[in-house]
């Protein structure tokens, strides 16, 4: 499993490297700021969330996850909880790539068990998995 972490991890980084210099080797002269109104870290942002979202879609489809995610949550907690590893070890797990996977993917996958509006509570979650994702969708 790392290893396919890895070449995604590096697919991500080379599609990004990829579609910006592509972006701005269509055009005349470098004007990112004037075309897009994005500079490159604002663009590096937007392209981490847009594979986020569509890895994390591909990984629930493929499970048999068929729930409404809103990804943008998901997202800005993988985020937090990552700045607040650096502080507190909440979790070795710290790849985006398997983050979604053995974190998201893997508490959402109780889902099915869970009947429509029944409460459920979940001791000792630590970093708050199965709890949170499964509040989150």
């Amino acid at each position: 499993m790392r290893i396919l972490t890895d070449k995604l991890n590096d697919f991500y980084e080379q599609a990004f490297a990829t579609l910006f210099n592509m972006h701005d080797a269509t055009k005349e002269a470098y004007v990112r700021d004037i075309r897009t109104g994005l500079g490159c870290e604002d663009f590096k942002l937007v392209f981490a969330y847009i594979c986020f979202k569509s890895y994390f879609k591909e990984e629930l489809d493929k499970n048999n996850i068929n729930i409404e995610v809103d990804f943008e949550k998901f997202y800005n907690y993988m985020k937090e909880l990552l700045d607040w590893n650096e502080k507190i070890n909440l979790t070795a797990i710290t790849e985006d790539v398997d983050f979604i996977v053995k974190h998201f993917v893997d508490s959402l996958t109780i889902n099915k068990y869970i009947e429509n509006n029944k409460t459920v509570i979940d001791i000792g979650t630590g970093a708050g998995f199965p709890g949170i994702p499964i509040n989150r969708r």
